[in-house]
């Protein structure tokens, strides 16, 4: 044998005369094996196939192709070989075995918090996604099997738990073995998937702040110590709310002086306008001194919602929290 090449040397020469042809046995030697019981659901999904658990004892690679199966002198089935190295393990389905059927029940996916932690601001969730999968096996056949499960893997993201350790992990399953005596048996396996995000806790609106109080996953102190920020920040939130108001007021007097000037270069030096005139200076004069009213209102407002800011910033600041769920 040389790498993947390799070849079969006869003990004994054998002899083919001209325009006759044989059927030559190469190997003739036992193997180690076993029949199992193989359930793969994208393959059939109600029932397993019957399978020979075949380990290459030969000593020489076997080359790949059909392969006959004999219970005894029964016949049971066909099934296809791969080429198989020397000791190496392959499962080989060859029939489907109808007296053993196999319904599984997919649970919806459910995402648990399973870890949050507070600390300089920063919120940090580990959520936990566990999904469940319970296969109901009803083995009529009236004997035990040994049973290899073939369970779809969706990414190396997925992780198994609560459940007895895979023989094999592949790119696309996880394959356990387990015994499967007859009548009905449940196995479950429960993968679990875990996300981490990170919620900068001085960036939320209130209502944000609200929702992660109500849903009760700090414990009390935490929670009222979250409360009192909270009022801070809703301190700011009316306040900015004021300056808009302000800001708003002040654009619309500045629009309607705007509209008077005008109206003041339309007037002539007539006796009957000069009441007209009169009134609308005293207009101007009268927004002038509600525009410096404005801007004393929009400064005491800014330094105090600079100051609820800060206050807000340093209560957030001072959060601590880590709680595990388990």
């Amino acid at each position: 044998k040389l790498g993947d090449l390799f070849e079969y040397q006869l003990e004994r020469p054998v002899t083919i005369r001209r325009n006759q042809s044989a059927l030559v046995p190469i190997v003739l030697k036992p193997f180690n094996g076993r029949m199992v019981l193989l359930h793969n659901r994208n393959t059939r999904p109600e029932n397993p196939m019957r399978a020979v658990e075949f380990h290459n004892t030969t000593g020489l690679t076997l080359e790949g192709g059909p392969v006959t199966v004999l219970e005894g002198s029964s016949y049971v089935g066909e099934a296809m070989l791969e080429t198989l190295k020397p000791d190496e393990k392959r499962l080989v389905p060859y029939a489907v075995e109808l007296s053993v059927r196999v319904l599984d029940n997919v649970s919806s996916p459910v995402d648990e918090a399973h870890r949050v932690v507070i600390r300089e601001g920063r919120m940090e969730i580990e959520t936990r996604r566990i999904m469940t999968t319970t296969y109901q096996i009803d083995n009529r056949s009236g004997r035990e099997y040994v049973c290899y499960l073939d369970h779809p893997r969706d990414s190396n993201a997925w992780k198994w738990i609560d459940t007895i350790e895979p023989i094999e992990t592949t790119e696309n399953y996880w394959r356990f073995q387990f015994a499967l005596p007859p009548n009905m048996t449940g196995f479950t396996i429960k993968q679990q998937y875990t996300t981490r995000h990170t919620q900068i806790l001085g960036g939320l609106p209130p209502e944000s702040l609200q929702a992660i109080i109500d849903q009760k996953t700090l414990d009390e102190a935490t929670r009222q110590a979250m409360r009192t920020a909270l009022a801070s920040l809703q301190q700011v939130t009316q306040i900015e709310q004021s300056l808009v108001r302000l800001d708003q007021e002040r654009e619309t007097i500045h629009r309607e002086q705007g509209r008077i000037r005008q109206n003041l270069e339309s007037l002539g030096d007539k006796s009957s306008e000069k009441s007209l005139r009169e009134r609308l200076v005293k207009t101007l004069s009268d927004q002038e001194d509600r525009l410096e009213a404005i801007a004393a209102e929009h400064s005491r407002f800014t330094t105090a919602r600079e100051q609820a800011r800060a206050e807000f910033n340093e209560r957030i600041g001072r959060l601590t929290f880590d709680g595990n769920r388990g």
